[in-house]
């Protein structure tokens, strides 16, 4: 028998869609059967919601609580830092956001030149436009 990567009580997300869950949702295992799991979704901790069955390659283990920014992707920004000869002052559009990191993937153009750039910033980097 192949042992199970997850016990009873492990916070799981869960990477598909099905029952009452959506991908990302987090659940915990409820049981450990002999090829998957029972996965509880809880309103809180004695309130279940509902339950389903998956297969270990569609949970991931939530290890840490998922940051959140308070940027969005398609915001624009002002750098407020010189990064790869990229000058601050420049206003770009959040193409990404990497919360754990605090950070932001943005879209700029250097005057002068033809194309954007794609480049990383930390959030204290930059500044939301209105």
């Amino acid at each position: 028998m192949i042992p199970m990567r997850y016990k009873v009580g492990d916070p799981v997300i869960v990477m598909v869609e099905r029952g009452i869950a959506k991908e990302g949702d987090v659940g915990v295992i409820d049981a450990v059967h002999k090829d998957c799991y029972t996965v509880g979704f809880y309103a809180t901790e004695d309130a279940l919601i509902g339950n389903g069955k998956y297969y270990e390659d569609e949970l991931r283990p939530q290890l840490e609580k998922e940051e959140e920014s308070s940027f969005r992707k398609g915001e624009k920004v002002l750098t407020l830092k010189e990064v790869a000869t990229y000058p601050a002052g420049l206003v770009g559009i959040v193409i990404d956001v990497y919360p754990n990191k605090k950070a932001l993937a943005v879209q700029v153009i250097k005057e002068g030149e033809e194309f954007p750039a794609v480049l990383p910033y930390l959030e204290e980097d930059v500044q939301k436009l209105s």
